[in-house]
């Protein structure tokens, strides 16, 4: 983002970079008065996963903004393009969409060079950190580096090696399997216990949505008994 604001300011171009994504429709109306302008934002299907009212009021404040004539470039960002609705990455609403894959062995040693610096001579071989980096995002890669000091730093070391960074990819392979671990879905079964508390806890107001989701979960729990 730093590179893409970089550009913009050389070449005259108002940069709006939105911290939350909800403000999309905001910064786009926005952009239009400070032309031209680039917006750019992050996790874009946190807000376009659901077809409803406010997706609608984007894609329509989109078509009228983000047109041919206009001057104003958006650049949006996913990690979950699966979660975008369709509607939303219609032709002609969207003019390119850009799949960047997780880097090679070769890549991940060039991110490597670029992170570490002056830290990491030219000609250290990184390629046992390169094996168990291979398919890391460059934020994973960037602070394997930054772990990767702490090493340097543990042996009196003016310079990072390469034990150095394949200690520290070791070990956030560990914290990045925490982070990814499935969490554990409630079951028909539980959420039949949770409904039936709901009943003998709520009053008469809330009777028959919760009898309504009483028969639907028990219509589950039924058929995942007879399917397995």
């Amino acid at each position: 983002m730093r590179h893409l604001a970089a550009i913009c300011e050389q070449n005259g171009v108002t940069f709006i970079l939105l911290d939350k994504i909800q403000g999309l429709k905001s910064a786009l109306e926005f952009g239009v008065r400070y032309a031209p302008a680039l917006v750019s934002g992050e996790d874009i299907d946190r807000i376009t996963e659901v077809r409803d009212e406010e997706a609608n009021d984007l894609v329509n404040t989109i078509d009228g903004v983000v047109s041919k004539t206009s001057k104003v470039m958006t650049v949006l960002t996913t990690n979950h393009v699966e979660k975008i609705n369709q509607v939303m990455l219609r032709p002609g609403r969207l003019d390119v969409i850009i799949s960047l894959r997780p880097p090679t062995d070769e890549a991940v040693k060039r991110l490597l060079m670029v992170f570490a610096g002056d830290l990491l001579s030219a000609d250290a071989d990184v390629s046992g950190a390169a094996k168990e980096l291979s398919g890391q995002i460059p934020a994973s890669i960037k602070e394997c580096v930054e772990r990767a000091k702490l090493s340097m730093i543990g042996r009196g070391d003016t310079k990072i090696n390469d034990n150095d960074l394949v200690l520290a990819a070791q070990t956030m392979k560990n914290h990045l399997a925490l982070l990814n671990r499935e969490v554990a879905k409630e079951t028909p079964a539980e959420r039949l216990a949770k409904s039936l508390s709901e009943v003998v806890g709520n009053g008469s107001g809330d009777m028959l949505k919760s009898i309504k989701r009483i028969a639907e979960d028990t219509h589950e729990t039924l058929d995942n008994y007879v399917n397995n």
